[in-house]
């Protein structure tokens, strides 16, 4: 439950309207609505006041984890915790899977490519008779036309990469959107 929802499920079971509950903690009705429908929170002193008002725990307003039962107690989510370690191995191991793909892709061609070595010969025409001459990784991809497997693994590579941090850059984008909220 996120904290709009328990806010609102908190004022119907005390048989409050927002505009009670918003002369109680002497705010605009507006801000009660912008609470409950989760598009601001409440500064520190009005998270006090709801909680003393109410008569649960800060943590229960704040972590949307937490929820408590008939009988009171306090529970939490533990369901959507382990599923979220589930995704979050899961993501893991998808990632590697990816990474090491496409890293063992490169590791053959570059190993290939030294075991048979090729030097590729172009000559300039015109006033100058000057050559050049392309070896290692890059001449043996282009005798062999294999640029497009070389690109395709290290896309795979950055798959894996993409995969494995994008639930880290997602949590900080998560907070840093909380915390604009919090403040403004």
């Amino acid at each position: 439950m996120t904290f709009g929802e328990k806010l609102q499920t908190l004022r119907k079971q005390n048989g409050l309207s927002q505009e009670q509950l918003a002369s109680q903690l002497t705010i605009s009705r507006q801000a009660i609505s912008k609470w409950e429908l989760d598009s601001s929170l409440p500064d520190t002193e009005n998270i006090i006041q709801l909680s003393n008002l109410f008569n649960v725990s800060i943590d229960y307003l704040l972590k949307d984890e937490i929820e408590y039962t008939d009988d009171g107690e306090i529970k939490k989510d533990n369901i959507s915790e382990s599923s979220k370690r589930f995704v979050g191995a899961s993501n893991n191991i998808w990632g590697i899977s990816f990474s090491s793909i496409g890293f063992l892709g490169m590791l053959i061609i570059g190993i290939l490519s030294s075991i048979n070595p090729v030097k590729i010969y172009s000559a300039v025409v015109g006033d100058e008779s000057t050559s050049t001459v392309s070896t290692g990784l890059p001449a043996f991809l282009e005798y062999h036309n294999l640029e497009w497997l070389f690109v395709l693994c290290l896309a795979t590579v950055l798959t894996g990469l993409f995969i494995i941090l994008y639930p880290f850059v997602k949590k900080k984008q998560t907070k840093l959107v909380s915390l604009r909220r919090t403040l403004f």
